[in-house]
């Protein structure tokens, strides 16, 4: 039986987002917990539009095809130098 695919904006802020775009690649398959949210808009014509996201809480790569090393990173200030990592 063969999966269907479905694609979807996920939305990851501040250092989940910064984790994800070091470590993750377009295409990659990857688990994801978050909250369903969906937005409204009126565009400059007058026409309503609606969105639907996944506002992410967490993402990972699947382990099911792939391998991964884990890196911790460290929290930092806003002014200090980004993306210090230790190994565990």
């Amino acid at each position: 039986m063969e999966e269907s695919t479905s694609f979807f904006d996920v939305v990851a802020w501040r250092d989940l987002g910064e984790n994800v775009a070091l470590s993750l690649t377009k295409g990659a398959r990857v688990i994801v917990t978050a909250r369903l949210e969906q937005r409204s808009w009126e565009t400059d014509d007058g026409e309503r539009r609606s969105k639907v996201e996944l506002v992410a809480d967490d993402i990972g790569p699947s382990l099911r095809f792939a391998t991964a090393e884990v890196q911790r990173t460290q929290r930092q200030p806003a002014d200090a130098e980004p993306h210090a990592v230790e190994t565990v």
